[in-house]
């Protein structure tokens, strides 16, 4: 019984195609595939001569396929094989999955019936891409071969000791994709010496970015822990008067802040698990307050959790200040009328008196 089957699957290249060195026919050969892989039987490489099957299905489920190829008495050295394939393209048509069956290469070949093969289950989808090398479940396929098998990451691995794994070059496109469902799509390591990530240009996130936090947030950017800025000072803000239109004073500055109140407070174990606040005393605001008196400082996370966020606080606390000072300006003012009134009517009755 054949029980593990490992395979890499590329658009009509060599094996040393991995390492970089890609045909001109990859692009030039449409309808001719090359399909890598590894036989094993009771967990062993097998070697000899085999009969491979391999169909090609429109859909996962299908039981009819598109195309047949067979490869009789076909030679596997310590389990690595190579199979040229022809089917129809699958840039255009669709999607196709593979199914692969295997009998050893003794039985006559005039024998094509399902019985006398062995499938190997699941069947795998074959994913074009242009311009490029896609390896697709490759279920433990390295180079080179690499015995860490049972390592993190097993599906595709390249090792290079003295430079570069990878790389990726578009002139005007892509250079580099990875995508997931559900999953991470890119997931970088580095050791203690190195760096996980260098990008040397512009870049851009469609979504989310998160720096050393592992849940899911409606937040743009997360940074969990200290986050430094050189020389200080706040983000930058759009400030043109030419960018503004609609431009009024602030009024009641002073009134609205004092309507605030600051707390020190401890935060939950459930608020600590998310990753979103620190340990030990802390000083702060209420969100459920700080709506009441700027509602647009307040949103919510997916879960409902409210989150502030100041807006135009240098703004808001120059005007508090400036009205503060204009008050107390005028109580001066009141003040200094009186004492003046006093002097005078001091300086009225002193007269008086010495007229006597």
């Amino acid at each position: 019984m054949i029980q593990r089957f490992q395979c890499a699957v590329c658009l009509a290249v060599s094996l040393a195609a991995f390492a970089g060195l890609i045909e001109s026919k990859a692009l030039a050969d449409s309808t001719h595939y090359t399909y890598q892989g590894r036989l094993e039987q009771n967990g062993s490489a097998v070697s000899g001569l085999y009969d491979l099957r391999f169909r090609v299905f429109p859909t996962l489920y299908s039981d009819v396929p598109i195309s047949t190829t067979y490869a009789d008495d076909h030679p596997i050295n310590d389990g690595l094989f190579t199979a040229r394939i022809e089917i129809a393209p699958i840039y255009s048509i669709g999607p196709r999955w593979i199914e692969i069956s295997v009998r050893p290469g003794s039985v006559s070949n005039s024998d094509r019936s399902d019985a006398s093969y062995t499938k190997l289950n699941p069947r795998q989808e074959l994913t074009p891409t242009p311009y490029a090398i896609l390896a697709y479940k490759a279920a433990g396929l390295s180079l080179p071969i690499d015995e860490a098998q049972n390592a993190l990451f097993t599906s595709f691995k390249i090792k290079n000791d003295s430079g570069g794994a990878v790389m990726g070059e578009s002139v005007s496109s892509v250079g580099v994709a990875a995508k997931s469902a559900s999953g991470i799509a890119l997931y970088a390591v580095a050791d203690a010496g190195g760096m996980a990530g260098v990008f040397q240009g512009p870049v851009s996130v469609s979504q989310r970015v998160a720096i050393n936090y592992g849940n899911t947030t409606s937040i743009a950017l997360v940074c969990n822990g200290s986050a430094a800025k050189p020389g200080g000072g706040s983000w930058t803000v759009l400030s043109d008067e030419r960018a503004k239109q609609n431009i009024r004073p602030l009024r009641g500055a002073l009134e609205r802040v004092l309507q605030l109140q600051g707390f020190t407070f401890e935060y939950t174990p459930a608020a600590l698990q998310s990753g979103l606040a620190l340990a030990g005393p802390q000083i702060g605001l209420v969100a459920q307050q700080v709506e009441r008196v700027f509602p647009e400082w307040v949103e919510q996370d997916d879960d409902g959790t409210k989150l502030v966020t100041e807006r135009g606080t240098t703004a808001l606390f120059v005007e508090a200040l400036r009205e503060l000072r204009a008050e107390k300006d005028a109580e001066i003012d009141a003040l200094q009328s009186q004492l003046d009134a006093l002097r005078e009517q001091v300086e009225a009755m002193r007269a008086a008196l010495a007229g006597r």
